[in-house]
């Protein structure tokens, strides 16, 4: 179980992974989310962000790994991934 400054922290690099997408900076949105992650691996949202954004990049290895961890752990989520990694057409 992760403890809540990890969490925290983890929840920190997501909005700010979030916020540089939004600015259109997807170089250090990448790095944030990854981070995000790395800090606590059971961070959905930022697992969901990540995926969608590898797979517009065209990593669609690293995307899988995101799509595959979600499919595993928060299926319910798997409808917020996009393009190949929507509901039924994985």
């Amino acid at each position: 179980m992760n403890n809540v400054n990890n969490v925290e922290a983890s929840q920190s690099c997501y909005e700010q992974g979030r916020a540089a997408l939004e600015h259109g900076d997807i170089v250090n949105a990448l790095a944030q989310l990854t981070k995000a992650v790395a800090i606590d691996e059971d961070n959905a949202e930022a697992r969901v962000l990540r995926g969608n954004l590898l797979m517009r990049m065209g990593d669609k290895k690293g995307a899988s790994e995101d799509a595959k961890w979600l499919l595993e752990h928060h299926p319910e989520l798997m409808s917020d991934m996009n393009g190949e990694f929507k509901m039924g057409k994985m």
